[in-house]
């Protein structure tokens, strides 16, 4: 669980860091 919680932040990192 913790590595999906994690993979889940990372991916929404990524995404507001394309949007910025």
């Amino acid at each position: 669980m913790s590595l999906f919680t994690g993979r889940l932040l990372l991916e929404l990192d990524a995404s507001h860091t394309r949007l910025a």
